[in-house]
């Protein structure tokens, strides 16, 4: 929905409740100035009347208005995680990430193999269970996706013995799914490697640009005007650091006799190869469920609806 009156700014925000925010799209001749989240209760006050004042720009330097529009909905972090105990087996255990982990010690733990509904029952008896249930206007996330993945790690590790440890930290729960990439590791051949930092770094660079095609990056319009919706960084999701999980990178040099340093190119070779990775293990998971095709990108609403629809197919 796109104005240019305060008003009707505060109003439309009122309307539309949580999680939604407002700002200058790209296409207008002046450059995107903020975007502010409505907060419960607060779309009525003289804070969010003075942003909503703050956005206005005059009409003649305007053609679309401002938009309003839902943001991403947050989520929660966990750690789930395995030790491979000689005595026991594989004790599963998860618990909020982050700090809470290291100062809460806040954890259930399971031997594996662990059910869906024994899951359940590890996430009811962490201290901080009611976040995941949803307080003070918050949604609550995923339990019955979030003990599903708790269950069907926990037959990994049992159906893979050499596995001795293995932590997923952070674990993201949202009110649509689980994601998590955990871990990323690469070889590349780009011939004679001068500086390993800048080669690093650019084939960091390449993996994050193929992670955030494969997990959040899509251009979106209005069905009804043909308005670009996501014209700007503000409403276009750009991967951050906390979206990333750690990498190893290798290098496997053979140089070239095509030129005499021997070297070859590195610029694309993250992207290039993060793409299929990320997307076959995305598939993994979702084979056994039904899904049989699937297109990028694979958000949590757009994993949730799939799994759905191959339900419904199956029944």
């Amino acid at each position: 929905m796109a104005t240019t009156n305060a008003d009707l700014i505060v109003a439309t925000l009122k309307k539309a409740g949580i999680g939604h925010g407002f700002g200058v799209p790209s296409g207008n001749v002046l450059p995107l100035l903020e975007a502010m989240r409505a907060v419960a209760g607060s779309a009525g006050t003289p804070e969010v009347r003075a942003y909503a004042a703050r956005m206005q720009v005059p009409p003649d330097k305007i053609r679309m208005g401002v938009l309003v529009q839902r943001m991403a909905p947050p989520g929660k972090e966990l750690l789930l995680g395995m030790v491979r105990d000689p005595q026991f087996g594989p004790l599963v255990v998860v618990g909020f990430g982050g700090i809470y982990v290291e100062v809460l010690r806040d954890t259930a733990t399971r031997l594996a193999p662990v059910s869906p509904a024994e899951a359940l029952r590890m996430l009811g008896e962490l201290k901080m269970a009611a976040l995941l249930r949803g307080v003070r206007g918050e949604p609550p996330v995923g339990l019955q996706a979030l003990a599903e993945t708790i269950s069907r790690f926990g037959q990994l590790v049992v159906d893979c013995p050499d596995l001795l440890e293995v932590e997923l930290n952070p674990l993201v729960a949202t009110p649509t799914g689980v994601v998590a990439v955990d871990r990323y590791a690469v070889v590349d051949d780009v011939g004679t490697v001068i500086n390993p930092l800048t080669l690093k770094g650019q084939i960091h660079g390449g993996v994050v640009q193929g992670l955030s095609q494969i997990l959040f990056e899509r251009i979106e319009y209005d069905p009804e005007s043909g308005q670009l919706l996501t014209g700007s960084f503000m409403d276009y999701c750009m991967p951050r650091a906390d979206d990333v999980c750690s990498m190893e990178v290798g290098s496997n040099p053979v140089p070239t006799k095509l030129n005499p340093l021997g070297v070859k190119g590195a610029g694309e070779a993250g992207t290039v190869g993060a793409l299929p990775a990320v997307m076959n293990a995305i598939m993994d998971a979702l084979a056994p469920l039904g899904v049989k095709e699937f297109d990028m990108p694979a958000t949590g609403d757009r994993v949730w609806r799939a799994i759905r629809q191959a339900r419904s197919m199956r029944q």
